[in-house]
């Protein structure tokens, strides 16, 4: 999965982390689970580095437009 000398991480394994994150694991937890899933060590600067690609994603979710009123039963 992680070659010697690689410097970034696979699709897979950040789509893993990010879904993670979005689940509000914490970073430990998520260590302990790619550990345990892919039997490597990543590091919170890693994690970091990952789930901050999602920043400008969520500050354009934050900032967007609301409807002026909504529906509710």
């Amino acid at each position: 999965m992680i070659k010697k000398n690689q410097t970034q991480l696979t699709d897979v394994l950040e789509r893993k982390i990010i879904a993670l994150f979005a689940f509000g694991t914490s970073y430990q937890d998520m260590r302990d689970d790619v550990a345990d899933i892919y039997g490597i060590s990543i590091s919170n600067a890693t994690i970091s580095a990952v789930t901050d690609k999602l920043l400008p994603e969520l500050q354009a979710w934050r900032e967007r437009d609301l409807e002026p009123t909504y529906p509710t039963l």
